[in-house]
């Protein structure tokens, strides 16, 4: 689970630092789900930090990018249910 700051606005968020070994060849990549995301204003200007909060789990290859989803929505409910817990 992660934080996202947007200039002034904080966003709850899953995010994936790693290899991408479902879809072949490995190559470094940081993607993040933003839950309840806003749209805000914001320019190049604007800064952008991201807080790691708790790792939900290790890296693994998945027999199909369905299968990856679903372990997604899976990693979102997990996710949601920690903000509730922490406020």
């Amino acid at each position: 689970m992660s934080r996202l700051k947007i200039g002034a606005h904080a966003f709850q968020a899953v995010t994936n630092v790693g290899n991408r070994p479902t879809f072949g060849e490995a190559s470094l990549l940081s993607s993040r789900t933003i839950l309840d995301f806003e749209p805000i204003d914001m320019d190049e200007t604007t800064p952008i930090e991201l807080e790691f909060l708790l790792r939900l789990r290790g890296e693994i290859e998945w027999p199909s990018p369905e299968a990856l989803k679903a372990q997604i929505f899976k990693d979102v409910a997990r996710a949601r249910r920690f903000f509730r817990w922490v406020g």
